[in-house]
């Protein structure tokens, strides 16, 4: 059994997101979740949409199939009508939709009660240094992105840091 995750985010964020579902994408091939489902495809619309169609359709069509949305969410996102469209979309067609905050900015109504995932810690965002390797005692932003997706897609996050780094050695610390 498959399944189908879509991703929304302002394209201003397109950065910071892409090697996120990067990560995402290489962490859960071949990992079955809790019951039984393989999350088979990530979409994200800078690689997943046909050239010469209707973006709007193929995106209304990958939100209809998707059984997750992550919505990436910051200033950006909150400013952006196709993000706040497509979240609505998601939710008025049941699936389930999770924020995923990128800074402070406060989520719509539609999404403040919902349970979110936190990467405000990547900082990936505003007048925060970005870092690469960790600092001591931080998690690295692989173990970071892996833990906040893995509760959600129901995945051993084991299994999703396995794919990442298969040598006996594990993560980079």
């Amino acid at each position: 059994m498959s399944a189908y995750i879509f991703v929304s985010y302002s394209r201003d964020d397109e950065q910071f997101v892409t090697p996120i579902v990067g990560i995402l994408r290489a962490a859960i091939a071949g990992v079955p979740s809790a019951t039984g489902k393989y999350w088979e495809f990530v979409f994200q619309d800078v690689d997943s949409i046909e050239p010469g169609g209707r973006w709007k359709d193929q995106i209304d069509a990958a939100i209809t199939r998707a059984e997750r949305m992550f919505v990436f969410w910051c200033e950006h996102s909150s400013k952006s009508l196709q993000v706040e469209r497509e979240y609505k979309l998601a939710l008025s067609l049941g699936q389930v939709v999770v924020p995923v905050l990128l800074d402070d900015t406060p989520l719509p109504d539609l999404l403040s009660p919902i349970e979110r995932r936190d990467l405000r810690e990547l900082r990936t965002h505003g007048l925060q240094i970005r870092h690469v390797f960790p600092v001591p005692g931080q998690r690295n932003r692989h173990e970071v992105i892996v833990h906040a997706f893995a509760q959600t897609l129901e995945v051993d996050p084991q299994a999703m840091i396995a794919n990442l780094f298969p040598s006996a050695f594990g993560p980079p610390v």
